[in-house]
């Protein structure tokens, strides 16, 4: 019996010790990448549940220039940002890569961080060299649940990220019945600008994608009132919300739908597709 007992604390010890090793520090992992003069590399430790400190460092013509703390501040300016501050990791599959963004010869550095779970959180962080000051900043922007996909759209001089607008998820019913509008960005001068409305060609696509859900739904017996959300959100940035709204009203034809009108107007409101309907009183002035 003893000799049992001793057998047994022996193998809860060796346990112990075994989950004590895995747990233990982690090795740094650092990935490379180089663009002409430009060598971006990124260093993170830690686990999946907890990646620990991750840093970049962009050498420029030999100049290095080192952020820290990404994984709780992926803007380097110094603070944690929100909710997700100190779980972001790298991206499991490329999270760094060096490409000319705004067609200047001077290419930008890209890092993809992930805060873990099933439908979040995405933020990409930019490090661009800014001539006039001679360093480099970086800026970050939270895509969420849409990621993002680098695409020359429309034969442009410079790539584009081609995205969806996260704040429509989970609008209208669950995350699988709720797909998102089209959002395209831009990047220059050290910042992101909306370029959605630049391209019609896209946007009448995703139109199609959404009707496309839209049939989906019929055939499996659930709303379609987050694929017609999103139809009217690319009609809105295509400038035709009225063709937009019409089809939603010739095809909807279900209980509630001057319900569901209205609280997609007002959706439309808080994302900025729209200004707010102006009261009697406001338009009588």
């Amino acid at each position: 019996m003893r000799a049992r007992r001793a057998r047994g604390a022996a193998r809860a010890a060796g346990a112990a010790v075994l989950l004590l090793a895995a747990s233990g520090p982690a090795t740094a992992r650092q990935t490379t990448v180089t663009s002409g003069a430009v060598t971006a590399t990124l260093t993170s430790s830690g686990t999946v549940f907890d990646p620990g400190p991750i840093s970049l460092t962009v050498t420029r013509a030999g100049a290095p220039t080192t952020f820290s703390g990404l994984q709780s501040d992926p803007s380097g300016a110094g603070a944690p940002r929100g909710a997700n501050a100190g779980t972001y990791g790298p991206m499991p599959n490329d999270p760094l890569s060096v490409r000319d963004l705004d067609g200047d010869r001077e290419p930008e550095v890209l890092v993809r961080l992930f805060s873990g779970g099933a439908h979040c959180c995405e933020v990409t962080s930019i490090a661009s060299f800014d001539a006039a000051a001679g360093a480099y900043r970086l800026t970050a922007k939270a895509f969420n649940d849409a990621g993002w996909v680098l695409r020359n759209v429309g034969g442009t001089p410079s790539p584009e990220f081609v995205s969806w607008d996260f704040r429509w998820a989970y609008w209208g019913g669950a995350y699988a019945g709720s797909p998102k509008p089209l959002q395209v960005w831009s990047f220059a001068g050290g910042a992101f600008t909306d370029v959605t409305r630049r391209f019609p060609a896209q946007l009448k696509r995703d139109q199609a994608r959404q009707l496309s859900y839209v049939a989906e739904a019929h055939r499996q017996g659930v709303s379609p009132r987050g694929a017609f959300a999103a139809y009217v959100a690319d009609g809105y940035s295509l400038g035709r919300p009225g063709a937009a709204l019409a089809r939603v009203r010739a095809l909807d034809q279900a209980p509630g739908r001057a319900r569901f009108l209205k609280a997609l107007h007002n959706q439309l409101v808080r994302t900025g597709y729209t200004k707010p309907l102006p009261t009697t009183a406001a338009a009588a002035r």
